[in-house]
């Protein structure tokens, strides 16, 4: 049952994603060498899927395993798992399915279809950008951070910023969410963002307890 439910789910779930992704730059596919960053699968826990890129079927993802653009990967209930990228951490809770959409020398593009994942950006090289496309829109970091997107296809995204900026484009949105401030996206065409109040107690990026925490 559970094989089943992933191989559907998340199929139709990606179908969101285009607008914001196709919207990114695509430079991995324009440049004759491949790049130099990579992602690597550095904690597993639980049941974790993977599906390469261009391919149909899913399959157990295994620890230290390399993610390229286009490569995907699910977490069931109960389980999580995390990518280092460089100078990045991406760590998905359970019940997410997150595809490296894009990832160059310069640029990490994710695209997440349902689920939380919080992204550390530690360092941010000259002319480097991190961005997660959502079905409500595109969220991109240019500055050192800590960032939790939650998604929900029936009720939007939810997005919080321990620390850094994320800018809020796509679907008429341009708007930046501070550190320390929490936003609620909906709708597509057009977006519209929310402030929040942040909940009294949350789990930092580090997974300490945090009052802002993501």
């Amino acid at each position: 049952m559970k094989n089943n439910r992933l191989r559907t789910r998340p199929l139709n779930l990606a179908a969101y994603l285009v607008p914001w992704l196709l919207a990114a730059p695509i430079v991995a596919q324009t440049e004759g060498n491949p790049p130099g960053r990579a992602a690597r699968l550095s904690v597993i826990e639980g049941q974790v899927s993977f599906q390469p890129s261009g391919e149909n079927d899913w399959s157990q993802a295994t620890l230290n395993y390399t993610m390229t653009t286009g490569d995907r990967i699910y977490t069931y209930d109960g389980s999580r798992a995390e990518l280092e990228v460089g100078p990045w951490a991406v760590r998905l809770s359970q019940d997410t399915d997150l595809t490296m959409a894009n990832l160059t020398d310069q640029f990490m593009q994710l695209g997440v279809g349902r689920g939380s994942v919080r992204v550390a950006v530690y360092q941010m090289p000259p002319d480097n950008t991190v961005e997660i496309a959502t079905p409500n829109g595109a969220l991109t970091a240019s500055e050192p951070g800590s960032y939790r997107v939650d998604v929900d296809p029936d009720n939007g995204t939810r997005v919080i910023v321990n620390r850094g900026s994320l800018q809020v484009s796509g679907g008429g949105a341009n708007q930046t969410i501070e550190a320390g401030q929490a936003a609620q996206l909906t709708g597509t065409e057009p977006i519209e963002v929310t402030l929040l109040s942040l909940p009294a107690r949350m789990v930092s990026i580090s997974g300490a307890p945090s009052a802002i925490g993501a």
